[in-house]
């Protein structure tokens, strides 16, 4: 099957901690972890978020290696290296793109089809059910599904909410039929997203295989 290089490139944020910037412009950007490490100890002034904090948007273009829908075939040339970046705001392509692989794992790994929207609050006084992609996510939303106090500065850690639908409704739990399933994917204090895709597989309310 064809994969879009944005898709392998979002792929990789389920096995490879992600360091996360925020510009001043307000543009989130992530790198993977251990290229920015790696960078740092050698000294090289071509670490990725280093080049991407001294250039304006107008000026951020492939050789910053910033990974986007016009330079995406590059990708497979350089795919082991890990040294793209990618930007993670609602709406941009990147984050899309990531909920098209959270699809197929869950397709893939629990025979569930489900529809996964990019959001940037949860509304919804009926919220019932909802998954963190990370530690920190996690914590986030328990604390927002139970009203209690969240700091402002712990929900500027969000990168981006989600709202997952099952198509499949026999798939799910009675009580959870037609209801979504609110997920986030969040930084810890360090800058840091490390994914645990496995709350996919634990904590969807999946009905019981008969």
């Amino acid at each position: 099957e064809d994969c879009h290089p944005l898709d392998a490139r979002m792929g990789e944020i389920f096995f490879r901690t992600q360091k996360i910037t925020v510009l001043e412009d307000g543009v989130v950007m992530g790198a993977d972890d251990e290229v920015v490490t790696r960078n740092a100890q050698a000294g090289e002034t071509g670490n990725i978020l280093d080049l991407l904090k001294s250039k304006s948007m107008s000026m951020r273009s492939i050789d910053l290696d910033v990974l986007h829908e016009e330079n995406a075939d590059l990708y497979w040339e350089k795919s082991e290296d890990h040294d793209f970046a990618v930007q993670l705001n609602f709406g941009q392509p990147p984050i899309n793109h990531f909920c098209r692989v959270l699809e197929k794992w869950i397709q893939h790994f629990l025979g569930a089809q489900v529809r996964i929207t990019p959001m940037q609050q949860i509304t919804d006084p009926k919220w019932s059910w909802h998954v963190g992609l990370d530690a920190a996510a996690s914590d986030i939303l328990n604390k927002l599904y139970k009203k209690e106090p969240v700091d402002a500065d712990e929900l500027e850690r969000v990168i981006c909410l989600f709202r997952l639908d099952f198509i499949d409704e026999a798939a799910v739990t009675q009580s959870q039929a037609g209801k979504p399933v609110y997920m986030a994917i969040a930084m810890n204090d360090e800058k840091l997203l490390k994914l645990k895709p496995q709350n996919l597989l634990f904590n969807l309310p999946l009905a019981k295989a008969s």
